[in-house]
């Protein structure tokens, strides 16, 4: 299953060729390498001779590589429609973000996407997979919408047909999709940290005011996911026909955040996780 799920998740944002990228900061081979290590140097004289930072290093090079050579093949493709739709390539074919945004930013902009993403898909998955095994009723739910959508039966590369036929029959899996927000509000990846501005002033349920200038905040998820005054009395039950369409979704839903800066990776992040299901 991780193997297949890896495949999945290097080609969305790149492409094949993010595979020897992925191999650097592979953590199962991390792992391996240090525990055969007697000692770890975690803080060593100077930050430049620790071994993560050499890894960082040789990333940023890699990636920098790969985002080089997709340049190259958009000017050469510009104005041409492309077999193959990457995240990367849909930033560089845009008209304004792709000539404007330097080498640096597409850079970190991609790592954004390998790691966030990789944590992301692959915790909602795990707790996923939890609460259905928890709760056969859901799970037989979930799977009568698979057939009733894609049919019976349906082996790998008749799914695949039907996906790349029809795209739009994946905004056919309702249910399927309010198990994954369920399973991110039980259990979400984070926590929302702010930095308060000047004259910020935060106001308790009591009345009482607080100056929080030049603080970090930080926004509890799961405290506001399972809040009584938000989501009633079985708020800590697991039950995705709360995210079916009709019914309304608190603002104290926010595994992503909300707007103006809610995650750029929200709607990939369900994306990859549905094709990995299917």
């Amino acid at each position: 299953m991780i193997t297949s799920f890896l495949h999945v998740i290097d080609q969305i944002p790149a492409g094949n060729e993010l595979g020897d990228v992925l191999q650097l900061i592979n953590p199962i081979q991390i792992y391996r390498r240090f525990c055969a290590e007697k000692y770890i140097p975690l803080l060593p004289p100077s930050l430049s001779t620790h071994p993560l930072t050499h890894r960082h290093r040789a990333l940023d090079t890699q990636i920098a590589s790969l985002v080089r050579s997709r340049q190259q093949s958009a000017k050469l493709n510009e104005g041409k429609v492309l077999d193959y739709r990457t995240v990367l390539d849909l930033a560089l074919q845009d008209e304004e973000y792709g000539s404007q945004a330097t080498l640096t930013e597409l850079v970190d902009q991609m790592k954004t996407f390998l790691f966030a993403g990789h944590d992301t898909s692959a915790s909602m998955l795990s707790w996923a997979y939890y609460y259905l095994s928890t709760h056969p009723a859901c799970l037989a739910a979930l799977q009568s919408e698979h057939n009733n959508v894609f049919g019976t039966n349906t082996n790998p590369d008749e799914l695949a047909l039907q996906i790349k036929t029809n795209p739009s029959i994946l905004g056919k899996l309702e249910y399927t999709l309010a198990v994954l927000k369920e399973s991110l509000r039980l259990r979400p990846i984070g926590d929302g940290v702010r930095y308060a501005s000047p004259g910020y002033v935060v106001r308790t349920a009591t009345g009482a005011q607080f100056d929080v200038t030049g603080t970090i905040l930080n926004a509890q998820h799961l405290g506001l996911h399972t809040r009584e005054e938000i989501w009633g009395g079985m708020g800590e039950e697991f039950d995705p026909e709360r995210f079916m369409d009709g019914k309304s979704v608190p603002l104290g839903y926010m595994p992503f955040a909300t707007r103006p800066r809610d995650c750029i990776g929200r709607n990939l992040a369900y994306l990859e996780v549905l094709l990995l299901w299917l």
